[in-house]
């Protein structure tokens, strides 16, 4: 694994006091670049869950931004707030847009609510939590954070997915009897 030379410096500045941190980092973003601020900003990603209770506070508000938005944070409060706290039948896409995942009530464990998860050749697990607010963290923090009207009807009308249920329940009525 490498380590480019602006973590390399990020990291060197973490070893001093937070105060000199804020000052490494706010140089480095003061490009006029996007993309430069994009890459210490991703640099910095990781490190800055350890810095949401600085006492540096620019440095505690950068990182809390930046650990909200990495954790899925921003977005499971923002589903919630959306949809009222009921989540059931909320369409997910993870951010490669290739993966999905839809909530409901969980029928195996009262009282819990599920993640199913499915792409275009079919389901491919779930979860159960005991709470939406709780499903819905664990999902954004996992990278399901767009939601994704549609997708389970648009899946299983393609070719490729697996609707063994239906193949399963039309071969059961014409399986032969033993004699």
């Amino acid at each position: 694994m490498t380590t480019s030379l602006l973590e390399q410096r990020i990291c060197t500045a973490a070893l001093g006091t937070d105060a000199e941190l804020w000052a490494t980092l706010s140089a480095l973003l003061a490009s006029d670049r996007r993309q430069a601020r994009r890459e210490v900003l991703g640099a910095f990603k990781d490190l800055a869950a350890f810095y949401t209770d600085s006492e540096c506070r620019p440095l505690r508000r950068l990182a809390t931004r930046l650990w909200r938005s990495n954790s899925g944070e921003a977005f499971a409060a923002y589903l919630l707030h959306r949809h009222a706290g009921n989540l059931n039948g909320v369409e997910l896409s993870h951010r490669n847009g290739r993966l999905f995942a839809v909530l409901l009530a969980d029928a195996s464990a009262p009282g819990c609510v599920r993640a199913s998860y499915f792409d275009h050749r079919g389901f491919a697990g779930h979860i159960s939590r005991k709470t939406y607010a709780e499903l819905a963290l664990e999902l954004a923090g996992d990278g399901y954070c767009v939601e994704a009207p549609g997708a389970l009807a648009n899946a299983f009308s393609g070719r490729q997915f697996d609707k063994r249920y239906h193949y399963q329940s039309r071969t059961a009525h014409t399986t032969r009897q033993p004699k």
